[in-house]
């Protein structure tokens, strides 16, 4: 079997291939415009390089050796921060809280913001039901803050933010923007904007850790 196979090949390889290669003929291949361009413009560089070798290695060597010195100024964290022109503003306080108390401590929030020259608007969510994947209670909000940054620098803006949010009452309060928060929440497993995580096999051992890092922090 296995030589009738490999006699049928040597007949009918040579048979397809004058059947199906008969058309290519044998014309001389030649560049398409756009290689010739790219040669055009290769061709002197190629010859000023091999003519003035210990001028290129030269700067090579400098081009090398400024890429070092800048690597210390070099950000190092794992996606640069975005300007989404939104904010994320957790919002949490005391578990427990009435929602009415709630929604007017939300409200004073939203006024305070409102009162900023760089927010165009905002949108709050209070709490989310216990079937949600991320459930909060009633004490815990969202807002959600469009921003317009021809106003002045984020920089600027989160710090006055931060400054004039720091008055509402019995609150913990976290700036984020929207993609990040959910980047930052996919990547730490947490919602927070700093998160601590200790590993180990004792649990009581994870807990007393935990309320040193707590205490230090």
């Amino acid at each position: 079997m296995v030589m009738i196979i490999v006699s049928l090949g040597w007949l009918t390889t040579p048979a397809l291939s004058s059947l199906l290669l008969r058309k290519t003929g044998t014309k001389e291949e030649r560049d398409t415009w756009l290689v010739k361009q790219l040669k055009h413009l290769y061709l002197p560089i190629l010859n000023f390089s091999l003519h003035h070798s210990r001028l290129v290695i030269i700067m090579a060597v400098l081009f090398t050796g400024g890429a070092i010195v800048t690597l210390p100024f070099i950000g190092r964290s794992f996606l640069p921060e975005f300007n989404e022109g939104t904010l994320t503003i957790g919002m949490v306080l005391i578990p427990g809280t009435a929602l009415e108390e709630s929604e007017k401590i939300g409200l004073m929030a939203e006024t305070i913001l409102l009162e900023h020259p760089a927010v165009k608007s905002t949108a709050r969510r209070t709490g989310r039901t216990e079937m949600d994947q991320h459930s909060m209670g009633s004490h815990a909000h969202e807002i959600e803050v469009q921003l317009d940054p021809s106003k002045i620098s984020k920089a600027e803006m989160l710090e006055d933010l931060r400054r004039e949010m720091s008055i509402v009452p019995g609150t913990v309060i976290t700036f984020g923007q929207p993609i990040s928060h959910r980047i930052d929440h996919m990547l730490s497993g947490t919602r927070a904007n700093i998160a601590v995580k200790i590993f180990g096999p004792d649990l009581y051992k994870l807990r007393s850790i935990a309320e040193e890092v707590k205490t230090e922090m």
